[in-house]
């Protein structure tokens, strides 16, 4: 009973994560550039201060365009980080195959990355872009070798543990 709960609540968020990423995308450019403006100059006055507010319009302007194009990327890095996490979270006991459950996370988030872009040929002002496709890929290897060397600790205190018991 405890499997299928822990599976069933993990199909939920995987589901979920996609849905949300899948209405990022589905943001017009114009919708998704403003909600990315509004965090970039928020960062940017946490960041900077009012020495972002007296700068020049033209310096302003710079910075805003420079930290935004990190904030998006950053974004898509996150996202997929994200899924890759909850798909290994979703099969992790249920995929026999130790080498298996740490290719699958990272398989299933690179095609989403794809098919995502692909989606966003579809919605006004949005481009599908290679790098995107790149950053989400990276972010998904990245989680991946995050919780590897997790699991790897984890195992290695645990083999110790019992060593001393």
């Amino acid at each position: 009973m405890k499997r299928k709960i822990y599976f069933l609540t993990f199909t939920f968020l995987v589901i979920a994560w996609m849905a949300v990423i899948f209405l990022f995308s589905a943001q017009t450019g114009e919708t998704s550039g403003k909600l990315s403006g509004k965090i970039t100059e928020q960062i940017l006055g946490i960041i900077m201060g009012d020495n972002y507010f007296h700068a020049t319009l033209e310096r302003q302007e710079e910075l805003k365009n420079f930290t935004g194009y990190l904030v998006r990327k950053t974004a898509h890095f996150s996202e997929y980080a994200m899924l890759c996490m909850l798909v290994f979270l979703w099969i992790k006991y249920f995929c026999k195959k130790s080498v298996l459950k740490y290719i699958i996370p990272v398989f299933f988030s690179v095609i989403f990355a794809i098919t995502d872009e692909f989606h966003q040929s579809f919605v006004g002002g949005r481009t599908p872009q290679f790098k995107d496709i790149f950053i989400d890929s990276l972010g998904a290897v990245t989680m991946m070798l995050v919780i590897m060397v997790v699991v790897t600790i984890l195992d290695t205190r645990r083999i110790g543990k019992k060593a001393y018991d």
